[in-house]
């Protein structure tokens, strides 16, 4: 019984990245059968050399006819073959399996802080190196790196994991914790809480850790925890429905605000002050982006921005009004230099408003004409006047203003169509933007024909 097996050269070359053609474009086969073990191939007909690299795969002599063997080998050819080509999936870059494996795990749009997947969903592709032993570097990588904890059932599973494997906490970098019966009045809340600051004490290299409501009674050893840690990004979005349920008390912000973080964000709702302490920060070298969300106490705010001498991005809405703008513009000489998009909202509730504006300028009619490097800035209407267009920075390109109170200091007037027109002002400005209920249409589209006969495209609730 003849053993017949049909061999494509072209397939054989390819495999070895060579190319074999004949001189009419057709594809070579070759035969061979049972008894007649080898077949020739006239190598005139062919248009591209073989490269001496495969004559093993051929076994000709280095002259004359060549050998071509078989694809099947018979079952008692002991002769050896060429070596298996490796899977396409087995040699991927790191790289990019990591980002295959994050598309595979990430199933939630991204939320504050970054994209949010918790534990149980990114242990769905733990199988994957099940399927590929080359994967498990990779999958782990994306397991461990980035983790969220939400209740004590997800961080009991999570902490028994890196007590059976110590070496993976070191693994993971950015850390989530967030209890959702904390949130929902649950009665094992405490136990729950207890469970997420033991996960943050078991990973040494945590240095981005984002806080959600956890019960008040985990406050201290979740501030032990935290300062045993060099953190770089802080954000901490603890905020219930009552002052009572606040995580963190007015003397643990400095704790919270180490010198290593380049990012902090924060929501702190407290009761107002009984009276007035201002905390003393150390310097704050690194810090580049500050987020501060205050109802209630909020006398840390200005030494905080003070305390900082890199900022790029500033965030602040405080429940409250200042009553020095000197003491505003003094905060902010530390970023003169370095301070590129800034919001900064004041919006007193209607029992601490004082019934009537200052006498004195608003505080960034002061900080405007020191600034060098704004580019963005949001501002409420009682923190600027018409009177700040006239000083307005060379870098700022978009400026907003909401007028919150009724009090507004910048309010519709000849004066700012006045400031607006005056061919002595080089205004840079590309964008305005004015959120405020009680201009009127009329008022609103004199605005936006003077700003277009600046080149400024103006922006108005009323379009």
């Amino acid at each position: 019984m003849h053993i017949k097996s049909t061999l494509l050269v072209r397939q054989r070359y390819e495999a070895m990245g060579e190319c074999l053609g004949a001189s009419d474009g057709s594809e070579r086969l070759i035969e061979t059968r049972g008894g007649q073990r080898e077949d020739t191939l006239d190598l005139q007909r062919c248009t591209q050399p073989i490269s001496t690299s495969v004559n093993w795969l051929l076994n000709g002599p280095a002259h004359g006819p060549l050998t071509i063997r078989p694809t099947h080998w018979p079952q008692n050819d002991t002769r050896p073959g060429p070596p298996p080509r490796r899977q396409m999936a087995d040699t991927l870059p790191f790289h990019i399996l990591v980002g295959i494996f994050v598309a595979v795990r990430d199933q939630t749009p991204p939320s504050r802080g970054g994209a949010v997947v918790s534990w149980a969903s990114a242990e769905r592709i733990r199988h994957l190196p099940l399927v590929c032993s080359a994967w498990l570097d990779a999958a782990r990588f994306v397991i461990y790196r980035s983790v969220a904890l939400f209740g004590g059932t997800s961080a009991a599973r999570f902490t028994r994991t890196l007590e059976d494997f110590p070496q993976r906490a070191h693994i993971v970098r950015s850390l989530l914790i967030s209890d959702d019966d904390t949130a929902n009045g649950g009665r094992d809340a405490e136990e729950h809480g207890q469970q997420l600051i033991k996960a943050l004490s078991m990973c040494p290299n945590v240095d981005t850790l984002q806080i959600r409501p956890l019960p008040t009674s985990v406050r201290v050893p979740l501030l032990a925890a935290i300062a045993a840690k060099r953190l770089k990004v802080l954000v901490c979005v603890p905020r219930l429905n009552t002052p009572e349920s606040a995580m963190f008390h007015l003397e643990d912000i400095p704790m919270l605000s180490q010198p290593s973080l380049e990012v902090l964000e924060m929501d702190f709702w407290t009761s107002p002050e009984s009276r007035i302490v201002l905390p003393t920060f150390q310097p704050l070298a690194a810090l580049t982006h500050l987020a501060m969300n205050c109802s209630g106490a909020h006398s840390f705010v200005l030494p905080l921005i003070f305390a900082t001498k890199s900022l790029k991005v500033l965030d602040i809405y405080i429940e409250a009004m200042y009553d020095d703008p000197a003491e505003v513009a003094r905060s902010f000489v530390p970023t003169q230099a370095t301070l590129q998009r800034c919001t900064f909202i004041t919006n007193p509730s209607l029992a601490n408003l004082p019934g009537h504006l200052p006498p004195f300028p608003p505080s960034f009619d002061r900080i405007l004409a020191h600034s060098h490097q704004r580019e963005h800035l949001t501002l409420g209407a009682t923190d600027i006047s018409v009177a700040a267009l006239r000083c307005l920075p060379g870098s700022l390109h978009t400026l907003e203003i909401e007028s919150i109170t009724d009090f507004p200091h910048f309010e519709f007037s000849d004066t700012l169509i006045d400031t607006l027109l005056d061919p002595s002002i080089p205004f840079t400005l590309r964008t305005l933007v004015i959120r405020d209920d009680f201009w009127t249409p009329q008022e609103v589209e004199r605005t936006r024909t003077a700003c277009a006969g600046r080149g400024i495209e103006f922006v108005s609730d009323w379009q």
